[in-house]
């Protein structure tokens, strides 16, 4: 299978400023409140499948 690469990184970047963004979001609005932010971890290993599925849509289109 030939890899298109220009739509699978640029899928990726996208798909990982969207969970720059929810990080961002989340530990704002926990801070806000007194909680402790989630944490990286939980956020990354969330995206995972959402990258995944990016990469493979990238590569199908």
């Amino acid at each position: 299978m030939d890899i298109d690469w220009p739509p699978t990184i640029g899928t990726a970047a996208i798909t990982a400023l969207v969970l720059a963004a929810i990080y961002i979001a989340e530990t704002r609005e926990a801070l806000r409140y007194g909680d402790p932010p989630v944490g990286l971890a939980l956020i990354i290993s969330g995206g995972l499948a959402g990258i995944a599925v990016g990469l493979l849509a990238a590569n199908l289109l």
